[in-house]
């Protein structure tokens, strides 16, 4: 079936909304499908990583690399699923984005790509731990932007945590284990990609941290990424 005419059937759409890839519905909440949507083009991302391959990876190299992920992407891979079908064209299109500045040359500064330091937010970890979902997150965040109220204080009026609880949370926050360097590579490719945002990466490596999951299963339990998806990047 036409992907069109899939959307269609499902009542489903996709607009861009302030440079974001939006699925929108029309369905009732009480009947939503369960899709996780993202999203922003990451251009601090260094592109080779986007790819899944290392700086010194020849370029006939690199090119068959994004022919196959091309491949693999093709919306026709995916039409039983809209979440998967969303994550596959947002991970295209940045696919696209980082094999051009590849061949452009703009990725060659090294330096400038360099991946931040991993230090979980607050709310990354109340959402690891099961005390938030991501809607509070973006609520509580809101909020705080509006009121310029501390995200602590926000909380503890809302009745979502006690002081008692934000205090040892906080006192967690500096004790959480650095991820290894090929688990924080494959959730900064995952954000590279678009698939999925900084904050459900976060929680996933705290939780992956904490309990020895794998951060592709962890995401997939959630709900907050297609495995199907999972499965391109972990055999590309």
């Amino acid at each position: 079936m036409h992907c069109q005419n899939w959307f269609e059937l499902f009542g489903v759409w996709l607009s861009r909304k302030s440079g974001r890839l939006v699925l929108e519905t029309c369905l009732p909440k009480s009947v939503r499908l369960k899709m996780v949507v993202v999203l922003m083009p990451a251009y601090s991302v260094d592109p080779y990583c986007i790819l899944g391959v290392k700086r010194t990876t020849r370029p006939e190299q690199v090119k068959e690399t994004y022919l196959r992920l091309v491949e693999a992407l093709d919306e026709t891979n995916f039409v039983h699923s809209p979440q998967a079908w969303v994550q596959a064209s947002q991970a295209l299109q940045e696919i696209e984005h980082a094999y051009e500045r590849i061949l452009n040359k703009d990725g060659e500064d090294e330096q400038y790509y360099s991946p931040p330091p991993f230090w979980p937010k607050l709310g990354q970890i109340l959402v690891a731990a099961g005390k938030l979902t991501l809607a509070d997150l973006n609520e509580i965040m809101g909020e705080q932007e509006r009121t310029g109220k501390r995200f602590g204080r926000i909380l503890i009026e809302r009745s979502l945590l006690s002081e008692q609880e934000l205090e040892i949370f906080l006192v967690s926050q500096g004790t959480i284990e650095m991820p290894d360097d090929d688990t924080y590579r494959f959730a900064r490719r995952l954000i590279g990609l678009g698939v999925i945002p900084e904050d459900m990466a976060y929680a996933a490596i705290i939780e992956h941290a904490r309990h020895g999951k794998s951060l592709g299963d962890i995401l997939v339990e959630r709900g907050w990424l297609s495995d199907d998806i999972l499965c391109v990047f972990v055999s590309a």
